[in-house]
């Protein structure tokens, strides 16, 4: 279900990306920050949605009815100039046999930073008003804020074990952790945080220090 609602929004938005390049780039920016693909399990998980989208961007660009004349600046000058020392650092690295060997890597991640940095230099051209920007800003913003109240409700409802997987080198032998006192401040209407030691679920009960300490429930053991 998740699959079809995401191609549709993607699908359905791409004509409009084409016709209006900025709503393209609020588009891109949304894919490129929130991936929506990644919430799916069936074939929109790996699907190019950020190339359809900028692919759709780029070529209406003889539509766009507003563009910033004064594109070339100072600072699009500095960031075409460091693109192109990522140029030349990538061919540096495929006639150089010491870091021949990382060629590939280099050559993928050149492809991804160019990507990035034309989109980039595409959103300067194309966002001409403070209003253009604060929906650029607001698109920003909510696809950053939807992981920060997630990750936030998951950590102090202690509902994703995976967030607190906790396993330092000391842990590899068989250790008593009745010897050792967690501490942690936190507000009293907070529920108390479970640790986790190699996967292992300790819960903690909230002490009534005056530093809002936190102690195992029980001794045990774990290797």
């Amino acid at each position: 279900m998740r699959d079809f609602i995401v191609l549709a929004i993607i699908l359905g938005a791409t004509p409009i990306c084409f016709f209006r390049p900025y709503f393209g780039v609020l588009m891109w920016t949304w894919v490129a920050y929130f991936n929506p693909h990644r919430f799916t399990w069936g074939v929109a998980y790996n699907f190019p949605v950020a190339m359809l989208i900028g692919g759709a961007t780029l070529a209406g660009l003889p539509f766009a009815k507003e563009r910033n004349r004064r594109i070339f600046t100072s600072q699009t000058i500095l960031l075409i100039l460091l693109w192109s020392w990522y140029c030349i650092t990538t061919l540096h690295v495929a006639y150089d046999p010491i870091f021949e060997h990382h060629l590939a890597d280099s050559k993928i991640e050149l492809i991804r930073t160019s990507k990035i940095l034309l989109m980039t230099l595409l959103m300067i051209w194309l966002v001409t008003t403070k209003e253009k920007l604060r929906y650029l800003y607001l698109v920003t913003t909510l696809s950053f804020g939807f992981f920060a109240v997630k990750g936030t409700l998951f950590a102090c409802l202690g509902h994703h074990p995976d967030l607190f997987t906790w396993r330092p080198a000391w842990t590899r032998g068989r250790v008593d952790l009745s010897s050792f006192q967690i501490k942690a401040k936190g507000p009293k209407w907070l529920p108390a945080p479970r640790v986790y030691v190699g996967g292992d679920d300790i819960r903690a009960r909230q002490m009534d220090g005056p530093n809002g300490e936190f102690l195992p429930r029980s001794s045990r053991q774990f290797g």
